[in-house]
């Protein structure tokens, strides 16, 4: 039996849906508006009726569980929540962050070609901080991780200290454009900032999904936000 599912990406200001069956992506939509969230269960129902599909059909559904701006993540998956308990579907809940830094490893291949094994995904938190997922990869798999929130300069004073053997460091995430001054003003060339920032989307938030599904993790009955705001951070040595 094909495993029939959709992924949902949401952000403050779009909505990104994709129908997925098996690892293969069938179709996808996407909203921009500011009160894109919102529009999660029409666009939903007409992309499974443009298949001839139902939520009954699927198998489950992957949704980015943040972090994110407050508002609209939560609205999202509320709305995600609502759906499955309504119609006894399984949710497979993937980190933004994960998502992000799973993005610069999979499709950009002058990262590929700097043979870069260093990897800080940003995201902005307001208040001049950044929610952050730091990652050693072998190039293709993520290694050791650590995600938290912290200021963005203490953040990049605690990144230089962790990497002041001047390897490379990859920044990505729309934090990485907003705090652009701020890292080359501390890691200078060590750091490696595209001139488009790797954005995730629901395709890429289907393909975690479906790996996770397969791996039977992460598999629940109703996702929470990932809020790691409060979380203390420390780069381990």
């Amino acid at each position: 039996m094909p495993v029939r599912f959709v992924s949902i990406h949401g952000t403050h200001n779009k909505l990104d849906i994709a129908l997925f069956q098996d690892q293969n992506c069938l179709d996808s939509v996407t909203k921009l508006d500011i009160r894109a969230s919102s529009s999660l269960l029409p666009f939903l129902d007409s992309l499974l009726k443009k298949h001839t599909l139902s939520l009954t059909d699927l198998s489950f559904i992957a949704v980015d569980k943040g972090p994110g701006a407050f508002t609209s993540l939560r609205v999202t998956i509320a709305t995600v929540n609502g759906i499955a308990f309504n119609n006894k579907i399984p949710l497979v809940g993937i980190s933004g962050l994960d998502a992000l830094t799973r993005e610069a490893l999979d499709s950009n291949s002058d990262i590929k070609n700097m043979n870069i094994r260093n990897i800080v995904t940003l995201l902005n938190a307001y208040n001049n901080e950044a929610y952050f997922l730091v990652s050693k990869t072998d190039g293709k798999n993520i290694l050791e991780s650590t995600q938290g929130c912290q200021n963005i300069d203490i953040l990049l004073d605690d990144i230089k200290l962790k990497f002041k053997d001047q390897q490379k460091i990859l920044f990505c995430g729309q934090g990485s454009q907003l705090y652009k001054t701020n890292i080359k003003h501390m890691l200078s060339d060590q750091a490696i900032i595209l001139d488009e920032p790797i954005l995730a989307g629901a395709k890429t938030i289907g393909q975690m999904g479906y790996e996770c599904w397969l791996k039977k993790e992460n598999i629940e009955n109703q996702i929470t936000p990932l809020y790691i705001k409060t979380q203390y951070f420390a780069i381990r040595k």
